[in-house]
């Protein structure tokens, strides 16, 4: 029962993604690591070209699943999930 999502919108896979990827850089922000994964020089430009969008595409596609939670919410278990894969 997918819910039809406006072209000028991030899907659903897109935005887990994009959103991983921010969580994943802000927690390494947080402590200094001597691992190759410490992503704290990623600019959030560097990561808007990575997933091939624009500042203003992320804010509309926020903005739209802000404004259905039951969607969001689908957005970040599946994040949930990928984070537990790569502590595991």
């Amino acid at each position: 029962n997918e819910v039809n999502i406006p072209d000028d919108i991030m899907s659903k896979d897109e935005m887990i993604e994009f959103l991983f990827d921010v969580n994943l850089i802000n927690s390494s922000r947080g402590f200094i690591s001597k691992s190759n994964n410490n992503y704290f020089m990623v600019r959030d430009t560097m990561l808007f070209r990575k997933h091939s969008i624009d500042c203003l595409t992320f804010v509309l596609s926020n903005d739209y699943y802000t404004k259905n939670p039951k969607l969001y919410l689908k957005i970040y278990d599946r994040i949930s999930e990928q984070i537990k894969k790569i502590i595991t």
